[in-house]
């Protein structure tokens, strides 16, 4: 079939314009114009096209993020944490085979309590690791030991690496925190049951540099005690 010439086209608009002025009257309806179901009164009928809607403005989208501080509503005893600083917590040195090390710490709290649970960046058979605790559901109601050290040479060195890809200079705080809230959450905030308890070990060193930050951006209330916890 050929393309319909211009009196034809004239032919079934005045065609169609009639059907729908009869369709009005018949039903009462003072509208002179096809509205199909679910369309609004802006809506109109092009016979020599299709049915279009009003034009919309050539906006870009517009984005809002809310954050809801949801764990500060939470009864204080469920979001303590306390942080004991020992130097201890660190790596071994190959050169230095007397210094005292993270080991030592993990063996002394093992001993005064066999089913401790111990989650450290090095962890040995009486732990596990931050990256592994993430997401578990295994420790509510229980005490952790949650020994925070500083990144790994290769962590640090990608974090940097990082810094310099986003244009900032806070991926090595936001990595801390971001752990340090990770670990404290697998048993205390919306998973704190009678019994929970987290006690944070770090040198003193890595608290001078990340500590402010966990009293001031952390969803946790961090308080630093003097007192060996084990």
């Amino acid at each position: 079939m050929g393309k319909p010439t211009s009196a034809q086209r004239r032919t079934a608009e005045t065609t169609l314009s009639t059907l729908f002025q009869e369709r009005d009257i018949v039903g009462g309806s003072e509208m002179n114009h096809c509205q199909l179901p679910g369309q609004s009164e802006q809506a109109h009928f092009d016979p020599g096209g299709d049915l279009r809607g009003p034009a919309r403005p050539d906006v870009p989208p517009t984005w809002r993020i809310t954050d809801l501080p949801v764990a500060s509503y939470l009864p204080r005893d469920r979001m303590r944490v306390q942080i004991y600083l020992d130097d201890r917590a660190r790596a071994v040195r190959r050169d230095q085979p007397d210094r005292q090390w993270v080991r030592h710490t993990h063996e002394e709290i093992i001993a005064s309590d066999s089913d401790a649970i111990i989650i450290s960046n090095k962890a040995d058979e009486y732990g596990i690791t931050p990256n592994k605790a993430k997401g578990l559901n295994d420790y509510i109601g229980r005490k952790i030991y949650y020994i925070m050290m500083f990144p790994s040479p290769d962590q640090y060195r990608d974090l940097l690496v990082e810094n310099g890809i986003l244009g900032t200079g806070n991926c090595v705080k936001l990595y801390l925190l971001d752990e340090f809230d990770q670990i404290v959450g697998r048993t205390l905030g919306f998973r704190y049951r009678p019994g929970s308890e987290v006690i944070v070990i770090m040198p003193t060193r890595l608290w001078r540099q990340i500590g402010l930050t966990l009293l001031t951006e952390s969803n946790y209330d961090a308080q630093v005690i003097t007192e060996r916890p084990w």
